[in-house]
């Protein structure tokens, strides 16, 4: 049976409704925070409450806390990374509030109370990590490490009475090694990690990688994964450093439902931090050396 025009028509619009992930909506800016600091940040991320937001200095070398509660926005604490040869790059909120930071070119690893009173400075020496640029923790309080250079992927730490040791029973030997330069992950209430590889090019991977730290790819020609976020719906959110599109969010089987450019979403220098509301109706991008943070609320 032939069909007409309008049938055919009618078929290949049915095809693309089903097979296009449906999206309706849009970020739109509501406003933004001018960070205290004079050079430029890197890294971000909520508080489990969602009423702080934490920034690390990238050359400030410092921590800052700012109350998102509030209509304005301020700080409402602050520290100076205790090493003065560390750099601020990654920021985590563990399940019980504090605060931890890599010190990326220095094998430190510190940890805050939810005000940034120092815990305690932990020390990744031989480990075989030598440039931590990520960090998330796991429910049970392990340490995930993005390993840029070294291992160039991520490495698994747990606690032991003599410090802390790789989990050789996870990955190989502690490792999820991506092959490449590998950033701020993020990580599920399950515990599967996702991580981003930045080649520099224009076809980066996210990889995902299972509690047992099996890796697969999750999500392939992207630009520049910095800093992946998730929502509690699944959705991976990747800030693109110095790329175009410089945001892409993505389905929780890998699909990309948007891509926003620069000029979109106001952003004057290069996408160096992320952060969501777990509903994904808030979302807050760092703007690397404009030293400010934009904020976007989702409208349907």
């Amino acid at each position: 049976m032939k069909r007409n025009f309008w049938q055919t028509s009618l078929v290949v619009l049915v095809m693309l409704l089903v097979l296009t992930p449906a999206v309706f909506g849009r970020w739109v800016y509501q406003s933004e925070i001018r960070i205290d600091g004079t050079r430029s940040y890197r890294g971000m991320i909520l508080s489990n409450d969602e009423k702080t937001l934490y920034v690390v200095g990238l050359q400030d070398k410092v921590v800052l806390a700012y109350d998102v509660s509030v209509p304005n926005p301020e700080v409402i604490a602050f520290t100076a990374l205790p090493n003065p040869d560390a750099i601020g790059k990654a920021v985590f909120v563990s399940s019980d509030d504090h605060v931890w930071v890599p010190a990326t070119v220095i094998p430190e690893v510190y940890e805050f109370t939810a005000d940034l009173q120092l815990v305690a400075v932990h020390s990744t020496q031989g480990l075989g990590i030598t440039t931590c640029e990520g960090i998330v923790l796991d429910q049970a309080g392990n340490l995930y490490l993005s390993d840029r250079t070294g291992t160039a992927g991520v490495v698994k730490l747990i606690p032991s009475a003599s410090g802390w040791q790789r989990d050789t029973s996870w990955g190989v030997q502690g490792a999820a090694e991506l092959g490449g330069d590998v950033r701020i992950a993020a990580i599920d209430d399950d515990g599967v990690i996702y991580a981003g590889v930045y080649s520099g090019s224009t076809a980066d991977f996210i990889f995902k990688i299972d509690e047992k730290g099996n890796k697969s790819v999750f999500a392939n020609n992207l630009a520049h994964p910095l800093q992946l976020t998730i929502d509690s719906q699944g959705k991976i959110y990747s800030i693109n450093y110095a790329a175009t599109p410089i945001l892409t969010i993505i389905s929780p089987s890998g699909e990309v439902l948007e891509t926003y450019d620069s000029a979109e979403l106001g952003l004057q220098t290069p996408g160096a931090g992320i952060a969501v509301t777990k509903d994904g109706k808030k979302l807050y991008i760092l703007d690397q050396q404009d030293i400010s943070v934009r904020i976007y609320n989702w409208v349907d």
